[in-house]
């Protein structure tokens, strides 16, 4: 593995799945995910740290486990079995991050062998059918899933699982002051992590209300608005009157009515200049802006934005949040291959000297930076 940035590591191995595989008579046996140098679990893995220009070596025993089947059928919300799709197993171990995938019987059934013991959840999606008079093309087919974890620990036959539809959620904009005739603005669902087997519901707008078609399972919203000589931002995601702009949510039929998504054309922004040790600017910097809440440090918080700085070693971070923040500026090498921010590269930053910050709603705050030296986690 090459081009890692310095850091410490926990380093797993997997040996490819034969979930196809013929049976085997008697106990089978196979190998499990294993970690360095050779257990079973993430808490009894070594860490390996890794500094700059090193190179690391990690020796992995791969363990031999009993490997067990799985079996069932797939229901449609109709209640007949499904005529064939697809069926996704995915590993619950954060940090396996592992999936895999068969097809479903033309009855709805499937067959999973040689599977190590562990915590997964079954993805069913069966194959779309079409609503009676609709044609025979075009995307008026409907699609449905389910799902069902399970701790497999033996062989397990007749498993159930029941794909349904999804729920359709009806909700309203509001505004903090009139949107302007032209004014638009948008409802962005979205999957809580980076894998998604269920696809992103649709959204419908009218007027100020819009409705969701499709929900399954938790989901994230955000939204954009614009029109008129105010700039407009994302204020809160309510339900219920709870916050839940950034809790991955499993929105329900039962929810309508008593969703909205808030925009401000109050939200405040943060601008200042960037400079190195010695006082000139920092002309290649990068702003990263992040809640001094620790339960904001996960990916996709709306407490978190970033911003490179310009050719005149200044930055302007509009369409912020109110809140309490924190705010550093870190060199380009640091940045090299940066994706969603971690709670250890947060935790980092704020070890490094990263700057407290508060903004309220209709304030321009100022706060000039100096680019922080540190090693990224």
């Amino acid at each position: 593995m090459f081009d890692l940035h310095p850091g410490d590591y926990v380093v797993m191995a997997a040996a490819g799945n034969n979930m196809g595989g013929p049976e085997i008579e008697g106990e089978a046996i196979g190998l499990a995910p294993s970690y360095s140098p050779g257990v079973a679990t993430v808490a009894d893995a070594t860490r390996i740290r890794l500094g700059r220009g090193t190179e690391i070596t990690a020796d992995i025993r791969l363990i031999e486990t009993r490997v067990f089947s799985l079996s069932g059928t797939v229901v449609t919300s109709s209640g007949e079995p499904a005529s064939g799709g697809s069926i996704s197993v995915v590993s619950r171990d954060a940090a396996l991050n592992a999936s895999f995938g068969t097809g479903l019987s033309g009855t709805g059934t499937f067959t999973l062998r040689n599977l190590p013991p562990g915590a997964y959840e079954l993805v069913a999606r069966p194959q779309p059918s079409r609503p009676p008079g609709a044609p025979g093309t075009g995307s008026a087919s409907v699609q449905e899933f389910g799902s069902v974890q399970i701790d497999l620990a033996a062989d397990t036959d007749h498993l159930l699982i029941a794909t349904t539809t999804g729920a359709t959620v009806r909700g309203e904009a509001v505004f903090d002051e009139p949107l302007p005739p032209a004014g638009r603005f948008t409802i962005t669902p979205g999957p809580p992590g980076p894998r998604n087997f269920s696809g992103v519901p649709a959204v419908e707008i009218a007027g100020t209300q819009f409705t969701l078609k499709g929900v399954f399972g938790p989901t994230l919203l955000s939204g954009n608005a614009s029109g008129g000589p105010r700039s407009w931002a994302l204020k809160a995601v309510l339900l219920r009157g709870q916050d839940v702009t950034d809790e991955p949510t499993p929105f329900t039929s039962s929810d309508s009515g008593h969703l909205q998504v808030v925009f401000t054309s109050k939200a405040p922004a943060l601008e200042g200049a960037v400079t190195l040790d010695d006082g000139r600017p920092a002309l290649d910097a990068t702003v990263i802006l992040f809640g001094q809440d620790l339960k904001t440090w996960k990916p996709r918080s709306s407490f978190n934005r970033t911003t490179v700085v310009g050719k005149d070693g200044k930055f302007t971070v509009r369409g912020l949040r109110e809140g309490r923040y924190y705010a550093a500026a870190v060199p380009p090498d640091v940045m090299a291959g940066f994706g969603q921010p971690t709670p250890e590269f947060l935790g980092a930053l704020l070890a490094a000297g990263a700057t407290a910050v508060t903004v309220n709603d209709g304030e321009i705050r100022t706060l000039d930076l100096r680019v922080l030296r540190f090693e990224k986690p």
